[in-house]
């Protein structure tokens, strides 16, 4: 079937699609231009569709990532005492926003032979129960 040049600008202007998935998407619909528009409306809800649950799946794994990083703590040492603890969550962000002072701060450290320490505040608390039930034995 010829598909006329004009029935191609008319689905080009109306869709935003180029002149080749014009010509193609009308001699699928045998040249039917209500038919093309219909079927490039439906396709696009389902990639919509597609498009948003592929976000929330995104979302909800951004999300337990974040949660298990909270959970994990950052401890500063000097000489054997605790400066600070704090979220690695909270110390990325404030590297990001402060670089040249985390930088500073770490530099600092190491000429005071300090520490920086990472733990996982579930592991710490099974170890913790771990050695309390060793001592009741």
């Amino acid at each position: 079937m010829k598909i006329s040049l004009e029935a191609i600008d008319q689905l080009r202007m109306r869709a935003n699609i180029s002149y080749r998935e014009a010509k193609e998407l009308l001699e699928e619909t045998g040249g039917d231009l209500i038919e093309a528009l219909v079927y490039l409306e439906e396709n696009s809800k389902d990639a919509l569709r597609s498009f948003s649950e592929k976000g929330k799946d995104f979302l909800s794994q951004a999300r337990r990532v974040a949660g298990e990083l909270h959970r994990q703590k950052v401890k500063v040492k000097l000489k054997g005492k605790t400066l600070a603890e704090i979220p690695v969550t909270v110390g990325a962000i404030g590297t990001a926003l402060f670089p040249k002072l985390a930088a500073l701060g770490v530099i600092g450290l190491m000429v005071a032979h300090g520490s920086i320490e990472v733990n996982d505040q579930q592991n710490a608390a099974a170890d913790h129960a771990n050695a309390n039930s060793v001592g009741d034995d």
